[in-house]
């Protein structure tokens, strides 16, 4: 017949789990039993996860101000973990640097070791629009034999200097056999004011 079983205390031997320290053993003992003290052991895993980037900066919209597009500053994230110094942060592009014309993403990260996971990542976008604007109309759209076309193309310089600009048109007609011909072409040399058009 089995012996009726009987509560005991558990003593932990080790109380301490340091966080560098991933995997650790602890020990445990009872004192109510013959023979008086058993131990047995488990595995103790801590997981460091606080690692994180804040101030991400929002996306930034910018006017170019060269034909290689615009110097764009912005402040990088910021690193946030339990160190008492924060790990740094890396970004693909500087701050202060040509972003050209069209959309960068700009990525930025930091790496810490004893984190998991061990590196952690943020993105942002920087979208440089020309500083010269081209618009144009066409009326009307559609039109038969003898009409009146009247095409309009308008710039606007929204940088922050003068500039001297070319523009060009070319008209075309395509007949009913799908046979295009050019009608006119011509340019010309303006100076378009920062501001205006």
């Amino acid at each position: 017949m089995a012996a009726p079983s009987r509560s005991a205390a558990i003593t932990p031997l080790d109380r301490c789990f340091d966080r560098n320290h991933h995997s650790q053993r602890a020990r445990c003992r009872t004192a109510d039993d013959t023979p008086s003290t058993r131990t047995a052991t488990f595995r103790v895993t801590v997981n460091d996860t606080d690692l994180a980037l804040t101030a991400v900066p929002a996306d930034i919209s910018a006017v170019a101000t060269e034909s290689s597009g615009a110097a764009v500053s912005f402040t990088p994230p910021s690193a946030i973990d339990e160190d008492a110094t924060s790990p740094p942060v890396t970004c693909n592009r500087a701050s202060g640097s040509i972003f050209a014309v069209g959309t960068t993403t700009v990525s930025c990260s930091v790496t810490d070791g004893d984190d998991t996971p061990s590196t952690v990542s943020a993105s942002f976008h920087v979208t440089v629009i020309p500083d010269l604007q081209l618009s144009s109309s066409v009326s009307p759209t559609n039109a038969t034999a003898h009409n009146t076309v009247t095409t309009i193309a308008s710039v606007t310089d929204i940088g922050t200097v003068s500039r001297k600009v070319t523009v060009s048109y070319l008209v075309t007609f395509t007949d009913a056999s799908g046979v295009t011909s050019t009608v006119a072409s011509d340019k010309a040399v303006v100076t378009v004011a920062r501001g205006r058009r």
